[in-house]
C-alpha cells in the first residue's frame, strides 16, 4: 500500500515539474540550412571494393537534392565538390560463442575537394574523411545487411560532404613580401 503511494506521489511531482514553463520544448534552428550553386562530380573509387561509387555518387545525389530543393542549372554552379572513395574496410569486431562474427565496422576513407566553379581555386580539400558505422549481423535482432550499412555511411558521408561545401570559405592566397620579386612568389 505504501508502494503505490509513494509511486503515484512520485508520478504526481514529475507531471507538476513538467507543467512549468522552466520545462518546455522548443525546436531549434535545423543544422541543414538550405545550400544553392553545389554540383557533384562522380566520385572514383581506388579501393579495393569494387562497385561502392555507384551507390555513394547515388547518395550525393539524393542528399543534394534533397537539401537544394531544386536541381541545380549549370549556369547557376557556383562550387563543384569532386572526389575518391580510396578506402573501404569490413571488419569483424565481435563474435558469438561459436567463434562467429556477429558485429561488423565498415570504415570509408575518402579524399574530397569543393572548388569554385568559376576559376578552379580549391575552397576545401580534405585527404582523409572518414566515416566509420558498427552494426550487427543481420541474423541477430536489430541487425542489418552489409549494403544496409553502406547507405547508412554514404548518406552521413554526403550530408557532412555538402554542408562543409555550402560553409567552405575561399582560402587566401599567400603572396611573397620580399621586394625584389614585386611581391610575387
Amino acid at each position: 500500500m505504501k508502494t503505490r503511494f509513494f509511486v503515484l506521489a512520485a508520478l504526481l511531482a514529475c507531471a507538476l515539474a513538467c507543467d512549468t514553463p522552466d520545462v518546455a520544448y522548443s525546436p531549434s534552428a535545423s543544422s541543414t540550412a538550405p545550400v544553392s550553386g553545389l554540383a557533384a562530380q562522380p566520385f572514383a573509387n581506388t579501393s579495393d571494393a569494387p562497385g561502392l561509387e555507384a551507390r555513394f555518387n547515388e547518395a550525393m545525389a539524393l542528399e543534394l537534392a534533397h537539401m537544394q530543393g531544386t536541381p541545380t542549372r549549370p549556369a547557376q554552379v557556383k562550387r563543384l565538390i569532386s572526389g575518391e572513395l580510396w578506402r573501404y574496410s569490413l571488419l569483424p569486431v565481435s563474435h558469438d560463442a561459436a567463434g562467429r562474427p556477429s558485429g561488423y565496422r565498415i570504415i570509408a576513407l575518402l579524399h574530397v575537394r569543393c572548388t569554385d566553379a568559376a576559376d578552379g581555386a580549391v575552397l576545401w580539400e580534405n585527404r582523409g574523411l572518414q566515416a566509420t558505422y558498427n552494426f550487427k549481423d543481420p541474423s541477430l535482432p536489430g541487425g542489418m545487411t552489409e549494403l544496409a550499412a553502406q547507405e547508412t555511411v554514404w548518406r552521413q558521408l554526403a550530408r557532412t560532404i555538402i554542408e562543409r561545401a555550402a560553409a567552405a570559405r575561399p582560402r587566401r592566397r599567400a603572396q611573397s613580401r620580399h621586394p625584389a620579386n614585386g611581391g610575387q612568389q
